[in-house]
């Protein structure tokens, strides 16, 4: 055989290794690719939201509103059509602001619930599942990629299993910081 059909051989041998590890790959990661945020930091994004948008929108409209009125001049708020614009937009932002805020209202009292179920979670897993269990999921020949789906996915159907009423996104966030937590060696790498 020659070089040609060398190179050839081993090109095709390295492509069909490649198809077989991103099929492998979907097979063991095929939900939606989310990442799931949680309560209290959508909480806080929500918050912070309501202040910007409230705060600019009644300003604006303050300042619409007396420059309408004549009573401080502002050259970008003096003619009639560019008031109604601007008054419009300052209480588009009050609107959105405001539906922030109840918004953000909603969403506090289920933040405390969330964070215990985080505890319970976190600590059925510390006893629950190591290393060693871990391993037995390991595939000698199988790349360390594939290795590492597995074991997350494994640890996905033990949890899922011991909480089925958890969101499956919400499982896989705590699940990553597990696994990444379990396998952090000293210089903070995960293997």
């Amino acid at each position: 055989m020659n070089n040609t059909n060398k190179e050839s051989t081993s090109n095709t041998t390295k492509e069909w290794e490649d198809y077989q590890l991103l099929e492998e790959t979907k097979k063991l990661r095929t939900g939606k690719s989310t990442l799931y945020v949680p309560k209290k930091d959508r909480y806080e994004d929500l918050e912070s939201s309501a202040v910007i948008f409230t705060c600019f929108g009644i300003i604006g409209d303050v300042l619409v509103l007396l420059t309408a009125l004549d009573i401080i001049n502002i050259p970008f708020f003096s003619g009639l059509s560019s008031q109604i614009t601007m008054a419009f937009v300052f209480t588009a932002f009050l609107i959105i602001g405001i539906h922030s805020w109840f918004k953000a209202k909603t969403l506090k009292p289920q933040i405390s619930t969330e964070e215990d179920t985080t505890s319970q979670i976190n600590t059925w897993m510390k006893e629950h599942i190591t290393k060693e269990i871990l391993s037995s999921v390991e595939d000698s020949s199988s790349p360390e990629e594939v290795n590492i789906l597995s074991k997350l996915s494994y640890m996905h159907d033990l949890v899922s299993g011991q909480f089925p009423e958890a969101d499956s996104d919400y499982l896989d966030l705590l699940i990553d910081n597990f696994y990444n937590d379990l396998y952090a060696d000293q210089s903070g790498q995960v293997h």
